[in-house]
């Protein structure tokens, strides 16, 4: 293949070393250059003083996990950068060393035969950033909801087959009662709120249980979490709300959606951004989300491939 990039570099980043090779074209033939850097940011420095002593035009990386961000925030603004996936660069065949992976992304580049990954802007990963931490919490929370569940059955409290949502007003007003020692049915089933007032009779049938100390112990504890873990997204929403100010009109536009309120916009503006023409189509856009199969055909023969969660 045609050279595009007469001298270019490869950039095998691990944890804490990074093998370069820097390709330069000369009459007809390449001159390879190696060198390993560390990867604090005094060799960062030391990579792209390197870099620009080559007179480097182009840079490509294969990183997994977060190991690209240092480099990318040092040399994206000196360098044409593409990150490059690493599943692409484990299917090379032959003996694989670090040195070799990044000669052989060096000669993939030269040809510009590479496709990058996207990287948003600084901005928008932040936020990603951001409304990813308030999923983790939002999957504790469901979690200590589970092991509220599983300790008002083994108290033999059957909360949960009249009340929807035990962590509800009426649930949590039960729970706390509960904790504070009351068990009589009938004084706990008159935490009733709004509609479940109306099912009172259920209500005591279900709070009849054998409540001890343990129980209560291991409710206080997990409601004590459950508050803390309440008061974390609470903060973190508000700063989520901030961040999102600018950007009020596309929140608005993405409410429009069926089905997706305030807060899944956030999402989608976090994974997505303002600018959708960095995804060549909607079935790309798609793919990159994570909502689209995988296609896998051998033989005449299709394997399905879910989504991701």
């Amino acid at each position: 293949m045609p050279v595009v990039f007469e001298r270019c570099c490869g950039l095998d980043v691990h944890q804490a070393t990074i093998s370069a090779c820097v390709l330069v074209f000369k009459n007809g033939d390449n001159e390879v250059r190696h060198r390993q850097f560390a990867t604090h940011v005094a060799d960062l420095i030391r990579l792209r003083v390197w870099l620009k002593s080559q007179k480097v035009t182009q840079v490509a990386m294969e990183s997994t996990g977060v190991y690209w961000k240092p480099v990318w925030n040092e040399l994206h603004r000196h360098f044409g950068l593409l990150v490059v996936n690493p599943l692409w660069v484990k299917q090379r065949r032959g003996h694989k060393t670090d040195k070799a992976d990044a000669a052989f992304i060096a000669e993939q580049l030269q040809t510009d035969s590479l496709r990058s990954s996207f990287i948003p802007e600084v901005e928008q990963r932040e936020l990603r950033d951001l409304t990813r931490r308030r999923e983790n919490l939002m999957q504790d929370r469901n979690r200590l909801a589970n092991e509220i569940h599983r300790v008002l059955e083994d108290a033999n409290i059957k909360l949960s087959c009249v009340a929807t949502d035990v962590l509800g007003r009426t649930g949590q007003a039960i729970l706390r009662a509960i904790v504070r020692g009351h068990t009589d049915p009938g004084w706990l089933a008159d935490y009733a709120k709004t509609r479940l007032r109306g099912k009172k009779k259920e209500l005591e049938l279900a709070l009849r249980g054998h409540i001890t100390d343990h129980h209560r112990w291991m409710l206080a504890h997990l409601l004590e979490e459950m508050d803390y873990k309440e008061g974390l997204l609470t903060r973190l929403e508000e700063v989520i709300e901030k961040r999102v100010e600018p950007d009020a009109s596309s929140i608005a536009l993405l409410e429009t959606i069926p089905g997706v309120a305030t807060r899944a916009a956030w999402t989608i503006l976090s994974e997505i951004g303002n600018n959708v023409e960095a995804f060549g189509s909607a079935g790309q856009l798609a793919s990159w989300a994570g909502l689209a199969p995988g296609n896998y055909q051998s033989a005449g023969q299709r394997r399905y491939v879910a989504t991701r969660n």
